[in-house]
């Protein structure tokens, strides 16, 4: 096991370096338009000289300067290359139009998606959390303290909308309970305070995309269809919710008001282990008895496994429970079909 990740390791850094030699084979180059995107869905459109050899360093710079982030943020934050099938961290002296230009190759070496697949993957540079970052570090970070407080106040934003993109696309598993306090959270900020008057059931169903992750609304709709289900349903959940947490928020919401909400909102993510991970699509095989195993071979399970600072998480994708694995455990993988590599 550790001898093929070795492999895998070596495998990464000659892609790495044939990057940068073809690039130095390329002679002078053109600018470059180069977006830099952030988790909040804005972009910072650049055009760099010679941008073809610009370092992870430069854009990291580029996007403190335009955010008016404090110096703390090399520590909170890395830049990434990110598309549907790969995630990749950069070191500071990678060079990511380079190793664009071999995306190909990467999702061949870390994915098993098919050709076709990879042929209409393509990245986009994103500025986001840094995976190496503990919970401690991040805490201290977003306390704000003297001529940095409102830089600081940036920091806690990006790390809001962060998970709030993790929390919809599932990858934090949760107690129900949280994901509706979640949802009434980011809807106080994103759709003001409750009101009877314009807040309907239907608006929270059409919505219930972007404030949920699938398994808590899809299967919940299909019940619909089939007959009376006994649980309510989750955009009345969502309302309920939205309504509750506005009850003590009538002031407008800004300032220190939405510094408190984006709080509260991470404050929830920081008690489940995936929290601030590296996420990877695999394969497990589910126990079976060794004749059955002979005969029929194992059933195989679709997890998510979430790695991070303070270890691994393994979630079952067909039933959304995690679960904590141990060091020794070292057969957990047997493939991975979403990678998310580090630099």
């Amino acid at each position: 096991m550790a001898e093929r990740y070795r492999k895998r390791d070596d495998e990464h850094e000659q892609l790495v370096k044939k990057a940068h030699e073809k690039a130095m084979d390329g002679g002078k180059y053109t600018a470059v338009e180069i977006v830099l995107w952030l988790r909040d869905r804005k972009g910072i459109h650049v055009n760099l000289e010679d941008g073809h050899q610009a370092e992870a360093a430069d854009l990291f710079e580029i996007v403190l300067e335009q955010r008016g982030l404090p110096p703390e943020s090399e520590n909170v934050f890395s830049v990434w290359l990110v598309s549907p099938l790969l995630e990749l961290r950069l070191k500071n002296h990678h060079k990511p139009f380079q190793l664009a230009q071999l995306w190909d190759d990467f999702c061949a070496m870390y994915t098993d998606s098919s050709a076709d697949e990879i042929t209409r993957d393509e990245p986009v540079v994103m500025f986001q959390r840094n995976v190496f970052l503990t919970l401690e570090e991040e805490m201290k970070a977003i306390r704000g303290y003297g001529e940095y407080k409102s830089s600081n106040e940036t920091i806690l934003c990006l790390l809001y909308h962060e998970a709030k993109f993790n929390v919809a696309e599932g990858r934090y598993i949760m107690d129900p309970s949280d994901y509706h306090a979640l949802a009434g959270i980011q809807a106080l900020i994103h759709l003001g305070p409750y009101d009877p008057k314009n807040h309907v059931p239907s608006q929270y169903r059409a919505n219930l995309s972007k404030f949920y992750p699938p398994h808590m609304y899809k299967f919940k709709l299909q019940l619909l269809h089939i007959g009376k289900s006994k649980e309510r349903p989750c955009e009345e959940l969502f309302m309920e919710a939205h309504r509750q947490i506005s009850a003590n928020r009538r002031e407008e919401i800004r300032g220190s008001v939405l510094r408190d909400l984006y709080r509260q909102y991470l404050q929830i993510c920081w008690k489940y282990p995936c929290y601030g991970s590296a996420f990877f699509e695999g394969v497990i095989e589910k126990p079976c008895h060794k004749v059955k195993k002979a005969i029929l071979g194992c059933q195989q399970t679709e997890v998510l496994v979430a790695i991070n600072t303070d270890g691994v998480t393994v979630t079952d994708k067909e039933k959304p429970v995690s679960k904590i694995v141990s060091e020794e455990n070292q057969n957990i993988f047997v493939s991975t079909r979403r990678h998310n590599a580090l630099g």
